[in-house]
């Protein structure tokens, strides 16, 4: 995720869009006061020569009381015990203001008030079978290949679907000024830094991740039905982006 005051825009990141592609490549945009969000390891390992974050996605610390009644308990039990050590960290006293790498429009919306309306919001729009395949896969990969897709579908569907609805919607209210097709990054991309007068020293391309393949997966899972299990999961929202982002050229 990325706020960037220099430039006046937002990116939101959905899960399996590329987007961490693209907000390497954003990055090289932004100046010292803007909000890049930490990436992964292995990501910032390969492409930590062109990715410019993370860097003021963490707040100042405030008082958490709840924790710190807790914490007080908690020690006093072990006091008893004589179990007590003095460097543990369970219970901090305090919370930390983070945003997460696929930061939803709320908390955003918090951290920026009123302003949030002043900045352009950009994120990247999906195939939605094909985004949810490509998220199974991914945890599929870790596991062996050994889920069950029915019941992962089944599990976490819902939550996946409403999270994405969290950054394309706030209040109810659309609130994406620009949606970069994952099948024409290369291209929507090139547009938006027309927009914006920007130019990149880099190519889109030098830097996007490889992503496995949406064909696979249909041939996997089409012969199982499952994609017809999947889209009454997701009809509610594709009928919700499309009534509400009539420009939309992808296929949902």
């Amino acid at each position: 995720m990325i706020i960037s005051h220099k430039n006046k825009f937002i990116f939101l990141k959905p899960k399996k869009v590329a987007g961490t592609s693209v907000e390497i490549f954003l990055s090289q945009f932004c100046g010292n006061n803007d909000v890049i969000t930490q990436i992964g390891t292995e990501n910032l390992r390969v492409r930590s020569n062109i990715y410019k974050g993370p860097m003021n996605h963490i707040g100042d610390h405030y008082l958490n009381i709840n924790n710190l009644f807790k914490r007080i308990t908690h020690n006093f039990k072990n006091l008893i015990k004589k179990k007590l050590r003095f460097n543990n960290y369970y219970y901090l006293p305090y919370k930390v203001f983070k945003f997460s790498s696929h930061e939803d429009a709320v908390n955003i919306f918090k951290f920026l008030g009123e302003d949030f309306y002043k900045y352009k919001k950009i994120s990247i729009i999906r195939n939605l079978n094909d985004q949810f395949l490509s998220y199974f896969n991914f945890y599929n990969k870790s596991n062996n290949y050994r889920l069950n897709y029915k019941k992962f579908a089944d599990q976490k569907a819902d939550q996946f679907y409403q999270e994405l609805y969290n950054m394309y919607f706030l209040n109810n209210n659309p609130i994406i000024d620009i949606f970069l097709n994952f099948n024409n990054l290369n291209i929507d991309l090139d547009r938006l830094l027309n927009e914006y007068g920007l130019t990149s020293k880099i190519k889109f391309n030098s830097i996007k991740a490889h992503n496995f393949s949406s064909d696979k997966l249909k041939k996997q899972f089409l012969d199982y039905d499952e994609r017809k299990f999947l889209e009454k999961k997701n009809n509610y929202l594709k009928k919700l982006i499309i009534d509400n982002y009539p420009n939309i050229k992808t296929e949902l």
